[in-house]
């Protein structure tokens, strides 16, 4: 008779499995990843400063890069980096923040031509 086989290693980027894990289960949480919480906290920053004050969408661009960055990293980790949930709710509040800025310096410059084609016509000859 053989001996049954010795248990495998916890699973990393080699694979294997924790001692008692049945395959197809993943591997235990891992920590979460410092910058999802930053990419939330911006986007939140930014969205809700925004509408308050609106030079705070300028963090929209910040917490849309972030968390597209920290998505990748995590996607990338096979399980061991956690915080895709925060990180996505960054990363989709930063593209709102992103396009209110884009519309709020679009409407800035809207303003600004209609302004100075009133201006020049009332002053004329």
């Amino acid at each position: 008779m053989t001996a049954p086989p010795p248990p495998q290693g916890p699973p990393g980027p080699g694979g294997g499995y924790w001692y008692g894990q049945q395959p197809g289960w993943p591997p235990p949480a891992g920590q979460l990843h410092p910058r999802a919480t930053l990419s939330l906290v911006l986007g939140l920053v930014a969205l809700a400063g925004g509408i308050f004050t609106g030079v705070l969408l300028l963090v929209g661009p910040f917490a849309l890069v972030i968390g597209h960055r920290t998505l990748r990293e995590i996607d990338g980790s096979e399980g061991w980096v956690t915080g895709r949930s925060e990180a996505m709710t960054g990363y989709v509040l930063g593209i709102i923040a992103t396009v209110l800025l884009v519309l709020a310096v679009l409407v800035f410059v809207l303003f600004l031509v209609v302004f100075f084609a009133v201006a020049s016509s009332t002053i004329g000859p």
